[in-house]
């Protein structure tokens, strides 16, 4: 991402091994169209358990989801993230542009946070979360970029 590229994340176990790996995918449907269209726009999320992790960006009256690229019609954007473990959640990280931008220790099964940037950089921005649990499962999300002129 670093290098521009607009990647989904998905966690996968091919080697025939007892570790668990989900990926999660935004779909309206289960049908193969729906489900390959879903992939190709990044509404996707990957999670060593069935954590449930839903990340929306809201610019006004227009909510993004994780995946997707746009151009703010304000500065300011806020983040809706709502988490579901299967264990308690003992971490939330924003990361934005490769760092961290804001974090919350968690103690329960279930997290809601709200964050606003109030000053993206100029050009291009990406965001995604990263869920931690005390059983050290976790779950991160696919990104969403800013256009911001």
């Amino acid at each position: 991402m670093a290098k521009g590229l607009k990647l989904g994340v998905q966690s996968s176990s091919d080697h025939i091994s007892t570790h668990t790996s989900y990926a999660m995918i935004y779909t309206p449907s289960s049908s193969r169209v729906d489900i390959v269209k879903a992939m190709r726009e990044r509404h996707v999320y990957a999670a060593t358990d069935n954590i449930i992790l839903d990340v929306q960006a809201r610019d006004g009256d227009r909510n993004c989801m994780m995946g997707d690229i746009f151009e703010p019609r304000s500065k300011r954007v806020q983040f809706k993230i709502k988490v579901v473990g299967t264990d308690v959640i003992t971490r939330l990280d924003i990361i934005k542009n490769n760092t961290f931008a804001f974090t919350k220790e968690g103690n329960a099964k279930e997290m809601t946070v709200d964050y606003s940037d109030e000053a993206p950089r100029k050009g291009e921005n990406y965001y995604y979360v990263r869920i931690q649990q005390i059983d050290r499962n976790m779950a991160w999300s696919s990104p969403i970029w800013l256009l911001i002129d």
